[in-house]
């Protein structure tokens, strides 16, 4: 597979790659439609949580179905694709249409290879003009036969290129997804033994709705999945039989026009929710030299040319890297500084603008979710100082769960924090201004775990309870130094062979340029750590502030992380650890805490990295543990 890799990266620069490149480029050129297909609600937020729905067609339909492909030319997919697209368009009555399919992208030379060759391609279909249910059938044969002779281009390196962005929480690349498949798994009956498939369920779904048509021995299923956060399982029951309808009527009546069929049946599209606002038109624009600032500054981040003051951040398609983008020219264009996390609570212009004139208080405490009737969770930042990497875990636990998040002071106070301890006590005043007294809840992700370490230690020796200590991915950094000189060897000859094996693969492939940058790169960043650390020891010593001009957050905190050293914790922790951790701590399950919490460790191996642990749908595993605790706690509590 590392051939292949290799292979695909080399055939991304060829002519035959560009040629796929420019059919997709046009094929899904100019503003993608949103199809506005009505839902029965329109949450704030949405769960990856799924359900399922099936429908088996009658065998007297199985019979006349494979028929008709055979006469008209035509795969199942391309019929129950059709079909699909007809619905899609009956129930938003739109006729520009772009669904989404996987395709197996196997070649006979793989097809011994274990990896990741699936993909999706978009595939886009015109009902305009009242075409005939024949023309919607050949059209989608012909998309069919054009995506799948282009599919070779990987579908990671199109979508960057498209920079697809939501609108109104809506993805146009692949609202609906579409699969049609023979099933893989059959009864088996063999001497004392009977072998039968489970039968199929929802593990969750990001799209709106996917439907699944399935071939499985005489017989044929439609699955349909959906979000119980938009639907109702009669509403999906209703759509699996108007689907069924429309495909006896294809086989029927191919001639027959679609503006001549019959609509589903009581359905009616549901508003989505503006932000709460005076009565207006959905764009609005700049109020004042705020807001006028911040709709610039926002055109530029996005690349839109239209920002509404009342557009929220995320449904535009903001993430992290964005918000960093933005918050960076705010300060460099007005002399404004907010943190990242502001975003999170104010993610609208208005609401930003309102912040900033009002200068509000300079608490410490972001309001993750305020209302709930559970005891509240307090989560610390991370090393990168922003709270972010917990979105997705507030998004998964029980809207009843309160939230709340710490993000550390700014650049200027933080000069003046000397320890983990120092910035732990600082910590503890701001919760306590939300919770008097115990039980308290704590997790930290990173260095916010050893802040939250060292938080609930201080708590217990102020006589308070902690009922819940969990830490993400936070290694104890005074083991390492007890660790035996093996684990020490092989951590180092693992990240040599990492390293290796990185820059041989590049300068093979004559990227002598990058790797030279890369290596510049290594080297700043190690200058920069000595001098930091240097600095801020004779800084120490001599009682003084840390210069402005090398003061980072991060560095802070890795500086801070290194100095510090864990007391013993008389409670039991939690431990949340990334599966996918280097080498060189492997050899500790619990990550240098075994013998610091005198209640002992709990370990919960997660799925992914240490930042993707807290991504969908890793974190959904992360989530589901961590409420079990919650609930205990709580129950405790009340």
């Amino acid at each position: 597979y590392g051939d292949f890799a290799v292979w695909q990266r080399e055939w991304q620069e060829s002519d035959e790659a560009n040629a796929h490149r420019k059919y997709w480029m046009a094929r899904l050129s100019g503003a993608l439609p949103v199809i506005d297909f009505p839902l029965d609600r329109t949450p704030v937020s949405r769960r990856i949580e799924g359900a399922l729905e099936t429908l088996v067609f009658p065998a007297s339909l199985v019979q006349e179905f494979k028929s008709f492909c055979k006469a008209e030319s035509v795969t199942p997919f391309m019929l129950t694709l059709a079909c699909f697209a007809i619905l899609l368009s009956e129930y938003a009555n739109q006729d520009d249409l772009v669904i989404g399919s996987p395709v197996a992208n196997r070649r006979p030379e793989t097809e011994a290879l274990i990896g990741p060759f699936a993909a999706p391609v978009a595939l886009r279909l015109d009902l305009s003009g009242n075409p005939t249910l024949r023309e919607i059938l050949q059209a989608a044969r012909q998309v069919t036969i054009d995506g799948l002779s282009h599919a070779e281009y990987p579908f990671e390196l199109l979508a960057k290129d498209l920079k697809v962005r939501s609108r109104n929480g809506r993805n146009p690349l692949f609202q609906f997804y579409f699969l049609y498949q023979s099933a893989f798994l059959q009864n088996r009956e063999l001497p004392g033994l009977t072998i039968a498939p489970l039968p199929t369920f929802s593990i969750g779904t990001p799209f709106e709705l996917q439907l699944a048509v399935i071939e499985r021995d005489d017989s044929v299923y439609a699955n349909l999945e959906y979000s119980p956060d938009l639907f109702n399982p009669s509403t999906i029951r209703q759509i699996l039989n108007y689907y069924e309808s429309l495909l006896r009527v294809i086989i029927a009546d191919p001639n027959r026009r679609i503006g001549d069929l019959d609509k589903p049946a009581g359905r009616r599209a549901v508003p989505r929710p503006l932000p709460a606002m005076p009565v207006r038109a959905a764009f609005a624009s700049p109020r004042d030299e705020y807001e006028t600032l911040l709709v610039e500054i926002w055109r530029e981040v996005f690349g839109e040319p239209k920002v509404g003051i009342y557009d929220d951040f995320f449904a535009l398609g903001g993430n992290s890297l964005r918000a960093a983008e933005f918050v960076s020219r705010l300060e460099r264009e007005s002399g404004i500084t907010i943190d990242l996390s502001t975003l999170i609570v104010r993610p609208t212009i208005a609401k930003l603008s309102e912040y900033i004139q009002l200068q509000e208080t300079d608490s410490l405490i972001i309001p993750l979710r305020a209302t709930g009737t559970t005891p509240p969770l307090f989560c610390i930042h991370p090393g990168g100082g922003h709270l972010f990497h917990y979105l997705d875990l507030v998004r998964e636990l029980p809207r009843n769960q309160v939230i709340y998040g710490l993000r550390p002071p700014d650049v200027d106070s933080l000069r003046h924090v000397r320890s983990v301890k120092q910035l732990a006590a600082m910590y503890i005043d701001e919760i306590q201004k939300i919770q008097s007294h115990g039980p308290y809840q704590l997790c930290g992700m990173s260095f916010g775990g050893l802040v939250a370490w060292e938080m609930a230690s201080q708590l217990i020796g102020r006589g308070s309870t902690v009922s819940l200590l969990a830490l993400f991915d936070t290694s104890n950094p005074a083991s390492r130094p007890h660790r035996p000189p093996s684990i020490y060897a092989l951590s180092w000859i693992n990240f040599f062979a990492r390293q290796y094996n990185k820059y041989a693969l590049k300068l093979t492939r004559g990227s002598v340029g990058e790797v030279i940058s890369s290596l510049i790169f290594s080297s700043r960043i190690a200058a920069r750590t000595f001098v930091w650390r240097s600095v801020r020891r004779v800084c120490k010593l001599l009682h003084l502030p840390i210069p402005r001009g090398m003061h980072t957050m991060l560095d802070t905190f890795v500086a801070l992380n290194h100095s510090y050293k864990p007391p013993l914790f008389t409670g039991q922790l939690v431990l949340f650890r990334a599966e996918d951790r280097s080498a060189s701590v492997d050899s500790d399950p619990t990550l240098g805490w075994g013998e610091m919490a005198q209640g002992g460790v709990t370990i919960h191996s997660v799925p992914g990295d240490h930042i993707t642990m807290m991504r969908p749908p890793n974190v959904l595993h992360l989530a589901r543990h961590l409420n079990d605790y919650l609930a205990k706690t709580s129950k405790v509590g009340t």
